[in-house]
């Protein structure tokens, strides 16, 4: 789309970053986000939802 439809496009210096950097506090490790997934309700609330084993087939081991 053409700069010009809308008028003047704001100048790059005054255009805001698309990235947002992260400092070391706000970063997770792998077994925190593991344990915020645990810890969410509503992934208890879907396990509920799947259908149970199949009594016919391969077993799942």
């Amino acid at each position: 789309m053409p700069d010009d439809v809308f008028g003047d496009p704001l100048p790059k210096e005054l255009r805001p970053s698309g990235k947002r950097q992260l400092s070391d506090k706000e970063q997770r490790s792998q077994q925190r986000r593991i344990a915020d997934c645990l810890d969410d309700p509503r992934l208890h609330e879907m396990a509920e939802l799947l259908p149970p084993p199949a009594s016919r087939g391969c077993p799942r081991q």
